[in-house]
């Protein structure tokens, strides 16, 4: 097909170009404008959907049993009672020595290093001050350091119990599920210290 030359098209034909021009711009701005709304509407959502979220990750958190004893022994080394009050409460306890005591009796045992091999053993009962289970990272879980002045330090062999200050505490701990808790425990005091030592402190009982 041979183009007619400029000098012969109708006026229609030189309009035509300045039409599409005008509709290519038209287009780009409604694309423009949508694409907008679309971004004001994504970013009013976005909050909503954030908060709904953190919502679900806290209801799909674990927690731990509530009114429960939850117990950690290492044989030779220490050992620890974390009491809840609620699920994501830990109770604080005064360290007393002995069996015999009465919830809640959230503290720390440490088996202090004898000095010769017939020594008899020293323990060092500390209390603790409570806690809050917070939700992190998807799990509830705690940090507590602290200075303990009311010690008790039990001499075995001759029954004498001494009154430690100034002890330095640190327990971290994260609910691992409904009847566990895992986390690091860390004591120092003069001639008793515990280095930080990993424990599993397991549901051993609930408590009033």
């Amino acid at each position: 097909m041979v183009r007619p030359s400029p000098g012969l098209l109708p006026a229609a034909w030189h309009i035509q170009p300045a039409r599409v021009h005008a509709r290519a711009c038209i287009v780009r701005r409604v694309s423009r404008a949508r694409f907008d709304a679309r971004k004001r509407a994504v970013a009013a959502l976005l909050p909503a959907a954030l908060a709904l979220a953190a919502a679900g990750s806290a209801s799909a958190a674990v927690k731990a049993r509530p009114h429960a004893s939850f117990l950690a022994t290492t044989t030779g080394s220490f050992s620890l009672t974390l009491d809840t009050r609620a699920a994501n409460e830990i109770l604080a306890g005064v360290a007393v020595p002995g069996e015999a005591v009465q919830h809640p009796i959230s503290r720390i045992l440490v088996v202090c290093p004898k000095a010769t091999p017939t020594e008899y053993i020293s323990e060092l009962h500390v209390g603790f001050p409570g806690a809050r289970l917070r939700l992190k990272r998807g799990r509830y879980s705690f940090t507590r350091s602290y200075t303990e002045n009311a010690a008790k330090l039990v001499h075995f062999g001759t029954g004498a119990i001494e009154t430690v200050a100034g002890v330095k505490v640190s327990v971290t701990g994260t609910v691992a599920n409904a009847k566990l808790i895992k986390g690091t425990v860390s004591v120092q005091a003069p001639g008793c210290s515990l280095k930080s030592s990993r424990y599993s402190a397991e549901y051993f009982g609930r408590v009033p």
